[in-house]
């Protein structure tokens, strides 16, 4: 038996897609957070929609996973997903070897 759960959208399940790419990935935030502003507009909204409350589908690689945790997971807002990726991009980011912080080495970073 297969049980699917009722979507909120009459033409379907809505899947949000994120892609990785590192410390570049923050562009897919950038559009979804535009995206949201334009849902809020079109439905006369007050605050702006989170994204969990408009797919109910996600999935990423690599930085987009971490930012699909982020959303839907720990429902986060856009705005402060891209805070708090930035805040942690800096530690997952720096230049290491062996897991040794090398950053103080002239040109490392």
């Amino acid at each position: 038996m297969v049980y699917v759960t009722p979507t909120k959208h009459p033409k379907g399940l809505r899947l949000l897609s994120l892609d990785g790419g590192g410390v570049r990935g923050i562009m897919g935030l950038v559009i979804l957070r535009e995206l949201m502003l334009r849902v809020q507009k079109k439905k006369g909204l007050k605050t702006v929609p989170l994204p969990a409350d408009y797919f109910e589908l996600a999935g990423g690689t690599s930085t987009g996973g971490i930012m699909g945790i982020m959303l839907f997971r720990l429902r986060m807002s856009v705005d402060d997903t891209i805070d708090e990726y930035n805040r942690i991009a800096k530690t997952i980011f720096s230049p290491k070897i062996y897991g040794w912080d090398i950053s103080w080495i002239p040109g490392s970073s």
